[in-house]
């Protein structure tokens, strides 16, 4: 069994370390970031009711506590309509030193976004070794909520910049341990995401159902046929 990256606590152990682990990886390959010389993973996300049950969800697990505070964040965009957008976030109480080696890595010419004279110098990665962690229903679950969706009555996962190799990493990933077939989608010669197939998407919806249902504004996820 692979080495996995270590949840760090102060002054209390993990509640369910197996459920803690799951939780943080599928919010790590969703909405969830670690920056670089910071050791705490954050929630940042536009729907007040989801960022609720993922506090909820954190404390119940250990990885965050009932004080954490959930913050109104307001951003100014020039890449869209609204000149600004509002998001509600937090930080964990989790250190999550050992997470961000594997999961982030410098930008390379060949990445869709890369641009050298850019600020954001990093991008996301799945490593290779989602083959052996990611294998959690509750993963799966967070992951879809985060980056999910649906597609011509399938569910669908954006996958972000990540490269096609690390696509096809995911792509095996819930083939070898949900028994999922999904394909990959193109935007452009891009790999933008992953469609679980027609036939699988019923054995998709009872793995996450559980916890999707949890979320009231989260359940028109499941709406596949």
């Amino acid at each position: 069994m692979l080495k996995k990256p270590k949840l760090i606590l102060r002054g209390q152990q993990l509640v369910h370390p197996n459920e803690a682990f799951a939780f943080s990886l599928g919010h790590l390959l969703g909405d969830g970031s670690i920056k670089a010389g910071e050791k705490r993973m954050s929630v940042d996300h536009a729907d007040k009711t989801y960022v609720e049950w993922k506090k909820a969800k954190m404390v119940e697990l250990g990885i965050a506590t009932k004080t954490s505070k959930i913050e109104i964040v307001t951003r100014r965009r020039t890449d869209l309509k609204e000149k600004t957008t509002t998001s509600y976030r937090f930080e964990s109480r989790s250190l999550f030193a050992e997470w961000h080696k594997p999961f982030y890595v410098e930008k390379q010419a060949q990445d869709p976004t890369y641009n050298p004279k850019g600020r954001n110098k990093r991008r996301k990665q799945f490593p290779w070794k989602l083959v052996f962690w990611f294998n959690h229903p509750l993963a799966l679950a967070v992951f879809y909520m985060d980056d999910g969706g649906v597609q011509t009555n399938q569910a669908y996962f954006a996958t972000g910049e990540v490269s096609l190799k690390e696509v096809k990493f995911m792509q095996y990933a819930l083939k070898r341990n949900f028994d999922l077939e999904t394909t990959i989608r193109y935007s452009n010669k891009v790999a933008v995401g992953l469609l679980v197939r027609r036939k699988d998407c019923g054995k998709f919806v009872n793995i996450v159902q559980p916890y999707v249902n949890q979320v009231p504004s989260m359940r028109y996820k499941l709406n596949i046929t």
